[in-house]
Order: structure tokens, then sequence, then C-alpha cells
């Protein structure tokens, strides 16, 4: 294999040699239709509160689970691939529960986590791969068992908060129990309990990933009192507490992701009281300076990030519950963010999930709406249409932008510039320096490109993608070297 020369004082001086004649960038000109069709997957769903999706029955199509808080009951809904749902009982008698969906037994099959606030327990549904569920008991005794999180749903991973390639999860304990822990995973799913804080008064949602990049899973959380704390994994499963805001009107939920793009991961949240969508923007420190999404958005409450349009850049997803309002706030890619409203009479429409219902290749947006009366789970159809036209500015900058996703499991794209008719190279790297894939190797003309690496070969890790076009021994000044960082997560 190849190595690449002096790559390690790259990276770490950062070294990018330039064109000598930096000249405007190239403008491109997005027109869009966003266009939700929204479904009814069950009416008189007795107080929805959570959904989540995955497929259970191994039929290779995306099945529903969802929980009546009213109704203290679980039910999923099998797809039989043309989107109708038929929905089957997993549990009765499940005081308030709560769901998300993970391979806790690492068997390819998605298996259900539940918490009993009623109950005072937490629970994981066993599935035997055609969907049939055997209840295995968590933790008993646990007041107030709350929200809990076993897969990061923006990447797609299941959490293993102490890198032991088991999945862990994090639960909430509220109203009364008022703390957050995480519960890991033996590998035989035998769960150990490590409290993060406790008398933190009525502690909501958390999520969980890498926030100071440094290679391990931290987490964030919102409590009613008006605060937002991440918590700062030091790699041993030490967890230091930072506050990112605190008198902000009973934050709801918060999420973790790379909002600019700038390779430093920022928070979006929702604020009930406040009646705000923000997301807090990351300097490289971990210090978070708030930009407003939307104000006025009457009870702020469910979250979602996803790339709704499919321009490769970070929308935001909420929900308005007093308003009754679903929105996608679209990012222009300079996070200006133009609000489209998906429901409009949403009867309280409270917590949201993403994900591609339909298998056609973009994301729909579930939603539980918990109205009296007229309780539903709905899914609103993406049937949107984005085309990006590029406007003949040129000639370019020389430009390497930051894959997207990332991380990524196991593909992710990467945009460049190139500003004249150049030869271009782009290769792979491992920590050691050595080659493990060539993306790009030949001649282009002056223009912006895409690419999609696939790594389904390598294993996960740190890798280093570099850009290089002209010849560094000439002297017509139009060499261009740029190293970026990305990281494969298995």
């Amino acid at each position: 294999m190849k190595k690449l020369k002096f790559f390690y004082s790259v990276i770490m001086l950062g070294i990018v040699v330039c064109p000598t004649n930096l000249l405007p960038q190239s403008l491109t000109n997005k027109t869009h239709a966003l266009v939700f069709n929204e479904h009814i997957i069950k009416n008189n769903f007795n107080g929805p509160n959570t959904i989540a999706a995955a497929d259970f029955d191994g039929d290779n199509d995306i099945d529903v689970v969802a929980t009546s808080f009213d109704g203290n009951y679980i039910s999923w809904f099998e797809n039989d691939g043309n989107q109708n749902l038929t929905e089957h009982n997993l549990v009765q008698n499940f005081g308030k529960p709560k769901v998300d969906v993970a391979l806790i037994d690492s068997d390819s099959d998605y298996d259900i986590i539940a918490s009993s606030q009623a109950g005072d327990k937490i629970v994981w549904f066993e599935n035997d791969g055609q969907a049939n569920f055997t209840e295995r008991l968590i933790i008993n005794n646990w007041e107030s068992a709350g929200f809990v999180y076993a897969r990061d749903q923006i990447r797609g991973i299941d959490l293993d908060i102490n890198n032991d390639g088991f999945t862990d999860f994090i639960a909430t304990a509220t109203p009364n129990g008022n703390k957050i822990s995480w519960f890991e995973n033996d590998g035989g799913q035998s769960f150990t309990e490590h409290l993060i804080k406790e008398n933190w008064y009525w502690v909501k949602r958390a999520s969980a990933f890498d926030i100071d990049n440094d290679y391990d899973i931290d987490i964030v959380a919102a409590a009613n009192i008006g605060e937002i704390i991440w918590f700062e994994n030091d790699g041993d499963e030490n967890f230091t507490e930072h506050l990112v805001i605190s008198g902000w009107g009973e934050p709801n939920a918060v999420l973790v992701e790379d909002i600019n793009k700038d390779g430093f991961n920022d928070l979006a949240a929702t604020s009930v009281v406040a009646n705000e969508v923000v997301w807090f923007e990351n300097d490289g420190n971990q210090n978070f300076t708030k930009r407003l999404i939307k104000n006025q958005y009457n009870g702020a409450y469910g979250l979602a990030i996803a790339d709704i349009d499919d321009d490769n850049d970070v929308d935001v997803i909420a929900t308005a519950w007093i308003a009754g309002i679903g929105s996608v706030f679209e990012n222009d890619g300079n996070q200006n963010f133009t609000e489209y409203d998906f429901c409009t009479g949403g009867n309280e429409l409270l917590h949201l999930f993403v994900t591609d219902l339909d298998l056609d290749e973009d994301e729909d947006i579930l939603g539980v709406c918990y109205a009296p009366g007229i309780p539903q789970l709905r899914w609103w159809e993406n049937n949107s249409t984005v085309e990006v036209k590029e406007i003949n500015s040129l000639p370019l900058n020389f430009e390497l932008l930051q894959n997207y996703p990332n991380p990524f499991n196991p593909s992710t794209s990467i945009k460049y510039a190139v500003g004249s008719r150049q030869f271009v190279k782009m290769r792979v790297y491992d920590l050691l320096g050595r080659e493990v894939a060539a993306i790009v190797n030949e001649e282009k003309p002056a223009g912006e490109y895409e690419v999609e690496f696939n790594a389904s070969r390598l294993s996960g890790g740190i890798y280093f993608y570099q850009l290089t076009s002209g010849n560094l021994s000439t002297s017509s000044g139009q060499f261009f070297s740029e190293t970026k960082k990305m990281i494969l997560l298995k």
C-alpha cells in the first residue's frame, strides 16, 4: 500500500497549498417543492406518546411501534410493503409507556426497549426475527421511568457508550425520579445502571454523540427548569457536566448534529415556554452560541433532524403542540432556515420520528397527535422535489468540503470544486498514512463535483481523505492539496 508522506504533519499543522489566483465561487440556484401527503396509521389510539420504526418481521420494509400513554399499552404496526399498516398488540397494562428501537442483543433483529412511568420499570422485548417478542426485565423500582434511548436515529447507529461492541441505552426519570443514567450492556443483555446526574428536576429528553470530537460518546439532555447540559465523557465513562444554557423556558428536546458542517457538532433544541426552535453553534471548544431558527412557535416540542430535501445539508423538523403545527425548517446551506408546514391541524402534535417508510429514498415523517377525542398516529409521505442548478459564473476556487454524513456507515458524500482544468486525485488514508481507497483519478474541467464513498469493506475508525490537483513541481501556481478527517462507525 502507498503511504502518504508527511501525513501527520499535514494533518496537525493544517497545511493547505492554495491556488495563487483565488476567484469567486460559482453560484447555485435551488428550486424546490416540499410536498407531504398525510396518511393515518391509526385513529383513536388512546393518548399516543412516542413512536419509532424498524423492520421487525424481517421482510425488508419498515414497520412502526407506538405507545399509548393514556391507554397503557404498546402496539407495533406491520407494513405490508405498500404502507398498509396492521396493528399488533405488544403489551397491555403497561403504565404510561415510552419506547425506542435497537439491536439490543446484536442478532440483527430489531428489538424494542420500553419504560413504564407508572410501573417504575424498564424492559426490553426480544425479537426472534419473526416479530414474536419476549419481554425481558432490565430494572424494577426505577421511579418515574421516562424516556429511553438506545439508538442514534440521526445516524442510524445503536448507542455503545463504552465502545465495547454492545448496545447500551440512556434513560431519564421524571417527574419524581429526577435523574438521568446510562445502562451498560455486558453482552449477555444484563444491564448495570451508571448514574450521570441526580436531583435534576423534570429532566426530559436526551441524546448522545461525540460533542467534543475526542471519539467517545458524550450525552446532552434538557430539563424543565430551563437548562440544557452536556455531559463530557472522558473515555472511561466518567461524565463531567457543562451548562449550555439556563433560564430558557422549559426546553423539551435536544439533538446533536453538525448543523453548519464545519466539523464541530452543534445542538438543536425546542422550548415549550420560550416558544422557540433554535440551534447552538459549537465554536470547536464547546462554547455554544444560541441561533434562532423560529420564534413564536407556540409550544415548541418535538424535534428531529434529517436532510429532508436531499440537498446534503441539515434540515430541522419540529412540532408546536399548542398550535398543532408540524414544520420542516429547510436549511439553505448557510443556516438560513425557511419554514414549510407539513401539518397544520395536528391536534397537539407531539413527538416525531423520521424514516423512509415507503423506501423511495427520501425521508418521511411519523408523528403522534395526542388531543383527546381524536388521538391519532400519522405519517407524512415526502413527495418533495429539489433541483439544484449551477449558475455559470466560473472560474471557481479549489475547495474540499467536509463529508456528510460524518460519522457515517457505510457511505458518505464528499463535495469538491476545481478552479480550472486539472488532473485531480482524491485518496483515502488510514491513521498510519496507508492509502486504502482511490476515489477520483482523472482530469476534470472547472466546476463543482460530488462523489460518494462506500467504506463497507473497511473496518470502523478514523480515516483521512485528501484532494490534490495540479503539479507541485510546476510554476503554474495551480497546485492544490487539502486533507480532511472522517469517522467510519461500525
